[in-house]
């Protein structure tokens, strides 16, 4: 008889199951080339469900064989595949054999509760998976007074050093409960609450010992990663990674190494130090009525010697004394003494750190003023994910929407040796979609009128009144959804319609509830490409028979979407820059709002993509091959087809 460790068939690389003698003992079977297989040692088998459907164990297998070949996996994989249970399974099986911590990476915290409940479920199957779950040290922050400042990282650092936080402590018995059952950050943050200690260092001291670390994107792509592995006795030589929904990871990593600076910080500074040194303190005053007189919104790009220039124009009597250079340093010893005194404001922190960066050789790095604010914004998010993905042990990147891949592979810096590309099919039946286009509508910015958007509303509404159910309509933004939205309410009085305008958690719950509510008669809702509403939310039980998107939400031509292009263009060449970055990201945005359709093998809808740019060659080969809509002229005809039969009345 065979023997095998694996845990999987190495013939053709099936699940193994366990099959149970006379004598009470366990073999195993090959359930395709039906051979008995001894298993040796402990099961290395953590598939946390009883069936692997067939898509999803050929996924198992691929992710299985990059890991074994330290490879970084880059994969499409498609809503409805289980992608958690496949990742978490296949890397907590790599770690556990090479002495590996598995970092499960997302950006949704709901997502996090997910990977927590797939890991219990594995952990029934060997007490050697221990688990952290750890969210942002600002949202597991107990310390009320600190928490909602802006300036958070800097006074929890501060309060920390100077030993005022009364909660900055772990709980050794939250850390044993959290190690001996996976908790997710909520559960921590309630036992911190009742026993007065610092969730996050109770997570921390957990990951110490974790086999499997659930966290967001920066604990591994931000200058937090550094921090965060010394603190985990970690190398990123011993990290197996997942990056979870990856297609939002260069937005992040480009999010995290953006800085923000308000004329406003300098007028702040400016008082808290008026009595300590007058000089320096009339100095940041003057160097706000100055920044002040800047006309924000004709700015745009800066060059890196203005905040110079601006401290020269204000202090010509102290040049000789003290130097720009002098200045920033004198600053930071101004900081150091208020914190000595127990003040912690971080004004006077910011501004040196904002300066310095403002002013390094740093490759990429994009100056300009936007809105009242100065910003520095890096452009190059290659060079962050390189320096990650050449040192980790291997990995997988995944998302329903991750295409095209070498375009994600560019822009995370993967190397190309180590990429492995893997596109999945949809699991769901083909004919349970219907994806439309027109040819006589666009949301070009050229188009835009009054004429353009009595056009949209029209189409929109016969098509609402003709679909057995709730229709979400999504638009380029919400200029754009005032403007037909409000049309479409006028000619659908009948119909609950309700509208995306900064909706917490509970508001969108509540949303999803009275669509429930109102499927039979059918309500609307009405929401932007790219917002919380449309990828994140789970319209699961056929809740939408329709979504139509309004437009393709290309990035206006502003200073910040420019300057990447010409970035972009000369790294990667005129035709992928332009793509990269404008094309893609649009229909990254399209894909995530059609894909709130169909969750499920058994939910049926039509997806109406509304604009002609759709048909056009230049934008159309940048669809997925599974995403190439049908253009008709009669949408209702083509829909009465679909669903079987028109409604028979006006809604």
């Amino acid at each position: 008889m065979e023997k095998n460790t694996e845990g999987f068939c190495k013939n053709c690389h099936a699940l193994l199951r366990p099959v149970k003698n006379r004598d009470g003992s366990i073999s195993y079977i090959c359930p395709r080339c039906k051979r008995n297989i001894e298993r040796t040692g402990e099961s290395d088998d953590l598939f946390p469900f009883e069936k692997l459907r067939p898509i999803q164990s050929e996924f198992l297998r691929d992710a299985r064989n990059a890991l074994a070949g330290k490879k970084i996996m880059m994969a499409n994989a498609p809503t409805g595949l289980g992608k958690t249970a496949v990742a978490l399974t296949a890397t907590v099986e790599y770690g556990l054999k090479n002495g590996c911590i598995v970092f499960f990476m997302t950006s949704r915290q709901s997502q996090h509760k997910i990977a927590i409940e797939t890991l219990a479920r594995m952990r029934k199957k060997t007490n050697k998976i221990v688990v952290a779950d750890m969210i942002g040290k600002k949202s597991m922050c107990i310390a009320d007074n600190i928490k909602n400042s802006r300036f958070f990282e800097e006074l929890c650092a501060a309060s920390y050093r100077t030993h005022v936080c009364k909660f900055a402590h772990a709980s050794p018995e939250i850390v044993r409960k959290a190690k001996e059952k996976p908790m997710d950050a909520d559960e921590i943050i309630k036992l911190g609450i009742a026993q007065k200690s610092c969730p996050y260092m109770c997570a921390t001291d957990v990951g110490k010992d974790a086999t499997v670390v659930v966290c967001d994107y920066n604990y591994i792509f931000s200058d937090l990663s550094e921090i965060v592995l010394q603190k985990l006795g970690a190398d990123i030589e011993n990290l197996v990674l997942v990056v979870d929904e990856a297609h939002n990871l260069p937005e992040r990593i480009r999010a995290n190494y953006t800085q923000i600076l308000r004329p406003e910080d300098f007028k702040e500074a400016s008082g808290m130090i008026s009595k300590i040194d007058p000089m320096v303190a009339g100095i940041l005053n003057r160097m706000y009525g100055k920044l002040t007189q800047h006309n924000f919104q004709d700015e745009g790009k800066l060059d890196r010697g203005f905040f110079e220039e601006i401290y020269r124009s204000v202090s010509p009597e102290n040049l000789a004394a003290l130097s720009f250079t002098d200045f920033l340093e004198k600053l930071e010893m101004l900081n150091a003494f208020l914190e000595k005194q127990g003040i912690f404001e971080p004004w006077l922190e910011n501004i040196g750190k904002f300066i310095k960066r403002w002013n390094t050789n740093e490759d990429a790095l994009l100056r300009f003023a936007k809105e009242g604010k100065f910003i520095c914004e890096s452009l190059d998010t290659s060079t962050v994910g390189r320096k990650v993905f050449e040192k980790c042990s291997a990995g997988l990147i995944m998302s329903a929407t991750l295409h095209p891949l070498e375009m994600y592979r560019d822009l995370l810096g993967v190397p190309e040796e180590r990429c492995m590309y893997k596109y999945y099919m949809s699991p769901f039946p083909k004919e349970n979609r219907l994806l439309l286009t027109v040819r006589h509508l666009t949301s070009r910015y050229s188009a835009r009128n009054k004429e353009m958007y009595e056009s949209y509303s029209a189409s929109i509404t016969e098509i609402i009144k003709n679909v057995p159910g709730n229709v979400a309509v999504f638009y380029t933004s919400y200029q754009m959804m005032a403007e037909i939205g409000n049309r479409i309410t006028e000619m659908c009085k009948k119909l609950h319609i309700f509208e995306q305008s900064g909706m917490t958690k509970s508001q969108k719950i509540s949303v999803l509830n009275e669509l429930r509510e109102n499927r039979d008669r059918g309500a609307v809702l009405h929401a932007v490409l790219g917002g919380s509403l449309s990828e994140g939310i789970d319209f699961r039980d056929n809740l939408l028979s329709c979504v139509i998107i309004v437009g393709i939400p290309v990035s206006p031509p502003n200073v910040e979407t420019v300057s990447l292009e010409n970035f972009l263009k000369q790294k990667y060449g005129d035709e992928k820059g332009y793509a990269y970055a404008r094309i893609c990201p649009a229909f990254n945005k399209v894909l995530q709002a059609a894909g709130r359709c169909i969750r499920s093998e058994k939910d049926r809808g039509v997806i109406i993509l509304m604009d002609a740019r759709f048909n056009y060659p230049g934008y159309r080969k940048y669809l997925p091959e599974d995403f190439i809509p049908e253009n008709v002229t009669d949408i209702r005809s083509a829909m009465a087809r679909f669903f079987g039969s028109m409604r028979g009345k006006e809604r």
